[in-house]
């Protein structure tokens, strides 16, 4: 059995998760009056980080807090019911408030920044979110062949 165990560990280690090609490329001015190149994303590929990103923020807009419990957020974030309670009390009330910010009008995203961290298995994308606002980071974990969110700040 533990053969049999290191064998799917292994198998879904060498698997690569779908990417995603930009829609094109386009400068964004931060607060700090810098300009940035920003990757847009309209529709990615289904099981690409940028899909499960716009994913995420279309339900926390509308309101479907237990559907984005239940598909992207990682286990970490959502361990048990009272974090489950937390998150809905608190982060995601907010971000639903701000999250179409974050989106551009044809449903897309604008992604200033990545950055893989291996230790944690997590990549980090920033999200161009108004020119009033840093670009905002999440940080998601491939799970299989979906990316889940462990946090955000949309």
């Amino acid at each position: 059995m533990a053969i049999l165990g290191a064998a799917l560990v292994a198998g879904t280690a060498l698997a690569e998760p779908p990417t995603a090609s930009p829609a094109g490329t386009q400068s964004v001015t931060l607060p700090t009056g810098k300009t940035v190149d920003a990757q847009k994303f309209v529709e990615p590929a289904e099981g690409s980080l940028e899909h499960g990103i716009i994913a995420s923020m279309n339900l926390i807009k509308a309101g479907s807090f237990d559907a984005y419990i239940s598909q992207w957020c990682h286990a970490n974030t959502c361990p048990d019911a009272a974090a489950i309670t937390s998150l809905k009390t608190y982060q995601l009330k907010s971000s639903q408030k701000t999250v179409h910010e974050c989106m551009t009008e044809d449903g897309g995203i604008l992604v200033t920044k990545r950055e893989a961290n291996e230790a944690e298995g997590s990549t980090r994308v920033y999200v161009f979110c108004g020119p009033n606002r840093m670009p905002a980071p999440s940080s998601l974990i491939l799970v299989g062949e979906a990316w889940k969110v462990a946090s955000f700040s949309w």
